[in-house]
């Protein structure tokens, strides 16, 4: 039983969504650092996070949908171990051009891993939605820590060891390759304790579900938008303001202990299913949080605003895929494809315009376009809400779906 509860499938695929996510921010981290060393500038820079974006968008809008028809391990290990190779290849690039072309290869290929993930875990939970909850929140904990940790850890790699860590990152995928390898691809018996599924697998969205998923994922673009600014914009200006590598990934992966937090405590309570308050706290807090970013000059209050942020960030992630993975089983993948195709997009248009508006002007006007974003994000929230048509509330799924 200990063994299951360590080492079960749930958890061998929530130990490598870990993983990957150590090495994914190490890897964008690094990529940033080492187009700096080769004289990027602002657009760049940029460019360097959206092409990676862009072509994960489009891929999840399509990868979620192979997952349901060909299976989540397949897309899975084709993922990992193509993008390790992608990884092997920017350690010894010389030209920012080299960089550019991998970034926007590997975000292709890691399309294929988030979309399948959720919904296989999803296929591996039985129980309901309290079950369902539960495992998504240790699944958000795991994979936000992997990013702090990455964050914190490639700071201090990159000053003491330069490309080569993106090495360090290869190793990572082979590891997440041997865990993969042995999740079967569905549960294969319910253990007395689960309860049945008061849902039924095959019923589609409810429309008031698919009014708060929509809310919510408008939202999580917003601040998406946001955190792709300061991931790609920061590591400039922390070096224009005398930074070091290891002080900037320490203020990013900090800020990113506010998203830990949120995924935390919506995995322990479902006080907000079917709740509207946490529709309101997305784009005021990201507003605010960018806004202050744009201002400031101390480390401390850089943290501060970039954990606002991070809390944002992480309400409309956590909304988006809880709603997203209610309906029918065979569409889960699909619907987890279009959660990271919004996500996506945010990371996209961010890089892009920020780069651009930073070329033109400087680096603190990335942020003030991103707290832009975020309040017209906020307003078409409300017209939303207001436009797409609610339902009765008896009509609401039950709270344990």
């Amino acid at each position: 039983m200990l063994w299951r509860q360590l080492f079960g499938p749930r958890q061998r695929l929530i130990q490598a969504s870990f993983l990957l996510d150590v090495a994914l921010p190490a890897v964008g981290l690094a990529v940033q650092f080492s187009a700096i060393t080769l004289g990027a500038n602002p657009t760049i820079l940029g460019l360097l996070g959206t092409l990676s974006a862009a072509t994960y968008t489009l891929g999840c809008l399509v990868s979620g949908r192979l997952s349901d028809r060909w299976g989540r391990r397949g897309a899975v290990l084709a993922s990992v171990v193509l993008v390790g190779g992608c990884w092997a290849l920017m350690a010894p690039a010389t030209a920012v051009w080299q960089l550019l072309t991998l970034v926007t290869i590997s975000g292709a290929l890691m399309s294929l891993f988030w979309p399948a993930v959720m919904a296989w875990l999803s296929d591996l939970t039985a129980g309901g939605g309290h079950a369902l909850r539960r495992v998504l929140g240790v699944f958000n904990v795991a994979w936000c820590s992997g990013m702090i940790v990455g964050m914190w850890l490639v700071g201090v790699l990159w000053d003491l060891t330069g490309p080569n860590t993106f090495y360090f990152n290869v190793g990572i995928a082979v590891v997440i390759a041997a865990l993969v390898v042995t999740v079967p691809p569905r549960r294969t018996s319910v253990p007395v304790a689960d309860t049945p599924e008061p849902c039924p697998a095959n019923v589609e969205t409810p429309p008031e579900t698919q009014r708060l998923m929509a809310v919510s994922r408008i939202g999580m673009f917003a601040s998406m938008f946001g955190r792709a600014v300061i991931f790609t914009m920061f590591p400039k200006l922390g070096t224009t303001l005398g930074y070091s590598g290891t002080t900037i990934g320490l203020i990013i992966g900090l800020a990113s202990v506010l998203t830990l937090v949120v995924f935390g405590a919506a995995g322990i309570t479902t006080h907000w299913h079917y709740r509207t308050w946490p529709l309101w706290l997305i784009t005021p807090v990201a507003t605010a949080g960018i806004a202050l970013g744009a201002i400031v000059h101390n480390p401390t209050l850089f943290w501060v605003a970039f954990a606002m942020v991070g809390t944002s960030t992480g309400v409309g992630y956590v909304l988006s895929q809880f709603y997203g993975l209610h309906g029918p089983v065979d569409k889960r993948g699909a619907s987890m494809g279009v959660h990271e195709a919004v996500l996506g997009a945010g990371m996209v248009f961010g890089p892009l315009l920020g780069g651009l508006v930073a070329t033109w002007f400087d680096l603190r006007a990335a942020f003030v376009l991103a707290a832009i974003v975020a309040l017209l994000a906020g307003l078409a929230q409300i017209v939303t809400w207001r436009c797409m048509r609610p339902m009765p509330p008896q009509q609401l799924p039950p709270a344990d779906c």
